[in-house]
């Protein structure tokens, strides 16, 4: 489940106990937190093999704890380390980030590439390989983390190949990935500081990636536009309907 969904679920629950219950009570504000039952899982004591830099709960209740080690999963006792199937790796085992979608799937943002995880299958997607040494800065609303497996996977492999092309041909040092969010539409930018080219002296290779990512908008009902000039960058921008 993503933010926004736990988010408004929370709020949901705390309008129908005031509805429906004739008192709430929150904890005692005269008793000491020491009075309540409560455990503590430190990394110092061996609970746990790192430090935790990203949680996330899937739909049949465990915790998902990152860290940069590897992943977790934690049944509310004790966490374990998660494997996945028999002759599968993450592409890393230092996680960055973990989202739950409506769908219950999880997605899991590693240093190298990113990956997922529903009904007992691993899919990992290859990105530029960290070695191309340009910063990317990435920057996405939180209100996107529901959108359909489809559409979420269609705009990733958009991002992957713009992101090939700037690694590439842009000579850049910094690329910027935005991912937000206006009423049913959801807006993805991809954009450079590099030298930018003249689209008339498009190569082959080039120009075949600019013809994938517009057919995949187009699949999506969306909307590509691209724009560079020789010395000012490249900026591609995609468009599609919220689902």
């Amino acid at each position: 489940m993503g933010k926004a969904a736990r988010v408004a679920s929370f709020a949901a629950s705390v309008l129908l106990a005031a509805v429906w219950c004739p008192i709430v009570f929150a904890l005692n504000p005269r008793l000491d937190v020491s009075q309540y039952a409560h455990t503590a899982w430190r990394v110092g004591d061996g609970s746990l093999p790192g430090a935790v830099v990203a949680i996330a709960q899937t739909p049949d209740g465990y915790l998902w704890l990152g860290t940069g080690d590897g992943l977790l999963k934690f049944d509310g006792i004790k966490a374990t380390p998660w494997q996945p199937p028999s002759g599968e790796a993450l592409p890393s085992n230092r996680i960055i980030s973990l989202t739950v979608t409506r769908h219950g799937a999880l997605w899991i943002s590693t240093y190298r590439a990113l990956a997922s995880w529903r009904d007992g299958r691993l899919t990992s997607y290859q990105g530029p390989e960290p070695s191309c040494g340009i910063p990317i800065v990435c920057d996405a609303d939180p209100r996107v983390h529901d959108l359909s497996r489809g559409a979420a996977l269609a705009l990733f492999r958009i991002v992957q190949e713009a992101l090939a092309n700037a690694v590439k041909h842009s000579q850049a040092t910094r690329i910027a990935v935005g991912l937000s969010r206006a009423a049913d539409e959801v807006t993805l930018t991809v954009s450079d500081n590099g030298v930018g080219f003249d689209r008339s002296r498009l190569t082959t290779s080039g120009g075949l990636g600019l013809i994938t990512m517009r057919e995949r908008a187009g699949q999506l009902n969306g909307k590509f536009e691209f724009n560079s000039a020789s010395g000012r960058g490249t900026t591609i921008k995609v468009v599609v309907p919220f689902r």
